[in-house]
């Protein structure tokens, strides 16, 4: 399926104008990367490098393993992301920390593009991750 169609239609079904994220101020290192939608609202496609998909694959954080695994398996796919950001506990205080940049010069050799949807997903409608939750422990 062509990369711009699922953007959009993922763009139209989830990003709203009163939803806002912060994660771009905390990437800045990694802007050859990172697309100017998500620039500008930290949120949707954060790396642009396939135009078909033929894969979806999920994650909640793009840590290192996930992205090497996801590069063993893929060529022209979307990792499709809870956060823009690997997180560590022992990282603490903060924990988050910014996606190995020579791992997605790797996904760009190999068509896979990254798309985030942290905010969306934690406060909106049916496929909020806390909804989700609570049905299916029928709470």
């Amino acid at each position: 399926m062509l990369a711009k169609e699922i953007y959009t239609r993922l763009d139209s079904d989830f990003i709203k104008p009163e939803i806002s994220d912060d994660w771009y101020r905390y990437m800045s290192e990694l802007e050859p990367f990172i697309c100017d939608n998500f620039k500008n609202r930290d949120m949707g496609l954060v790396c642009d490098f396939t135009e078909t998909i033929d894969r979806v694959y999920t994650a909640v954080f793009p840590s290192e393993n996930v992205l090497r695994r996801v590069l063993e398996n893929a060529g022209n796919a979307m990792l499709f992301l809870h956060h823009a950001s690997a997180w560590d506990l022992k990282k603490s205080p903060v924990g988050f920390y910014l996606m190995d940049a020579s791992l997605l010069e790797k996904l760009k050799k190999k068509n896979i593009s990254l798309y985030c949807l942290h905010h969306p997903l934690d406060n909106y409608s049916e496929y909020s991750t806390s909804k989700t939750l609570a049905d299916a422990l029928n709470i």
